[in-house]
């Protein structure tokens, strides 16, 4: 919970940058740049603009990540339980994948509590309540807490498992060890190194999936940018899943699914390298392999 908190809060300038470039932009509108992108939001909500929404985003990301770490470190140890200390890569994937799956249905409509305040005009929601009770009387009630799921599951079990499988393989290469408190033999540089370039690599491939979550999660607010009545596609049509990705590719192009990308994945490295660093500290400090 820990190192979720401060890498969450050190990063909440860009993610909040991120998702106004990933909701607001929506056409043919090119988004400004990092440097301009967080002078708007200074200009427009001063200092604490910066870190609207995180306190949901702790919240959420705390809990979210500490179920996803626990769930891991334990499918690892069931596997070894069953096959030995040495997993193979197919191994790691699917403890990574089955942590990601379980921490995201369990924290998601934070995610969407998280994502409508962040993103919503000033005076929309008068506060975290008023923002539950007015998502809530949208059509849909409760459901609305879960718009975006799909592309949530869709897109963690891959980037759950693939981020965590890439972490563990690359702490296996630069400890040389294969034991389960391989963390501990490497430095607190080595460790930001390893789990930024982690999330660089699942994070890249799967960015198109947080458009299309983000999007989906806006979508009672922002009706007149996401407008899927002209989809005819008979494949697109029946899913607001699929008309989110048929209306951004015609509408942006391929280009559409990486709005936000640089801050985004600029906070998502600087997130994960702190994050995996305080985690594994903490691991030393706590002796949790050492009982």
């Amino acid at each position: 919970f820990l190192s979720s908190m401060i890498s969450r809060t050190i990063g909440a300038p860009l993610d909040r940058l991120k998702m106004l470039y990933q909701v607001n932009y929506v056409g043919n509108k090119d988004t400004p740049s990092i440097r301009k992108g967080l002078a708007d939001i200074y200009k427009k909500d001063g200092f604490k603009g910066f870190f609207k929404g995180n306190l949901i985003n702790i919240l959420k990301s705390a809990p979210e990540n500490g179920i996803k770490l626990y769930i891991f470190e334990l499918s690892k140890w069931k596997f070894q339980c069953c096959y030995g200390e040495k997993l193979s890569n197919s191994q790691l994937f699917l403890s990574g994948s089955i942590s990601g799956i379980i921490s995201v249905m369990t924290i998601f409509p934070l995610e969407v509590l998280k994502l409508r305040i962040a993103t919503a005009e000033k005076g929309v929601y008068n506060g975290y309540f008023d923002a539950v009770r007015k998502i809530y009387k949208e059509p849909k009630g409760i459901l609305n807490f879960y718009s975006g799921i799909e592309a949530s599951i869709i897109s963690v079990i891959p980037n759950a498992g693939l981020n965590l499988t890439v972490y563990e393989i690359l702490k296996i290469y630069f400890s040389g060890k294969r034991t389960i408190d391989n963390g501990s033999f490497l430095s607190t540089s080595t460790l930001m190194f390893i789990g930024g370039l982690s999330a660089l690599i699942s994070s890249t491939v799967l960015y198109p999936f947080q458009i299309v979550q983000a999007r989906m999660i806006m979508y009672n607010l922002k009706q007149k940018y996401y407008d899927y009545s002209n989809i005819n596609n008979k494949y697109f049509s029946k899913f607001k899943f699929t008309k989110c990705i048929y209306s951004t590719y015609t509408k942006e192009g391929f280009k559409g699914f990486f709005k936000g990308y640089v801050p985004g994945i600029s906070k998502i490295v600087l997130g994960n390298s702190l994050n995996f660093a305080i985690y594994e500290n903490i691991k030393k400090i706590l002796k949790v392999n050492h009982s």
